[in-house]
């Protein structure tokens, strides 16, 4: 999905496993997120590649994993923080001079249409900056099993609750329905809330307008029209 929205991310597809002339089992194969997965999409292998586990409250090493530029220290990331952190005018300059804007609203736009849950807030995402060229971020996806309908949850297999992805049921809520919280532009939850750069982003109310337009096309493209 995130490929044929314009998506730069991981290749991913299933296996069937033979071992010693007979089946073993269905397995996925799936990119892992470093210099090659860059210069395969058509990105700068030398520019600056974070995979996200924790909010981005700081830049320091619990919060992001430097997959590439391992020679540097965290000061671009954090700089990317103190931007979207600024407000008004300031922060509206910022955006446009550092983030590609076009490309992030591709991706909360398409990261909102496949309903994952597990993101973005503090992990399941990748950063990724120009650092030689624009300097612009950009964001990556990573993880998706809690997509489409799949939820985290509780079920009971065997007379005994397990916690995790046993639940195959497929549902058309989720968490971004059930906690409804208005964005600083009026806007009901979705997928990035209380992520410091799509807050920033969908403050300006162009940049938001531009969101939900992407937001309906992809709809159109996957799913159908209204």
């Amino acid at each position: 999905t995130f490929a044929q929205a314009g998506i730069p991310g991981s290749t991913a597809f299933p296996l069937r496993i033979q071992q010693n002339g007979a089946f073993y089992g269905v397995f996925h194969f799936v990119e892992k997120g470093d210099d090659h997965l860059l210069k395969r999409t058509g990105l700068d292998p030398d520019g600056a590649l974070y995979k996200m586990y924790l909010p981005m409250t700081g830049a320091y090493a619990g919060v992001a994993e430097k997959k590439t530029r391992q020679r540097e220290d965290f000061s671009d990331l954090q700089e990317l923080i103190d931007g979207c952190n600024l407000t008004g005018a300031a922060r509206r300059q910022f955006l446009y001079d550092h983030i590609d804007v076009p490309e992030m609203v591709n991706f909360l736009a398409t990261i909102n249409l496949v309903q994952n849950e597990d993101c973005c807030y503090y992990k399941n995402y990748f950063l990724y900056r120009d650092s030689n060229k624009t300097k612009e971020w950009q964001m990556l996806p990573w993880d998706l099993d809690l997509t489409f309908g799949r939820t985290f949850g509780f079920m009971v297999v065997n007379g005994v609750q397990v916690n995790g992805y046993y639940n195959t049921n497929i549902y058309w809520t989720n968490a971004y329905y059930l906690q409804k919280r208005p964005s600083p532009v009026g806007a009901a939850d979705f997928i990035g809330q209380d992520h410091v750069v799509a807050e920033a982003l969908w403050s300006v109310p162009e940049i938001y307008q531009m969101f939900l337009r992407r937001w309906t096309t992809v709809h159109e493209q996957f799913l159908q029209k209204p």
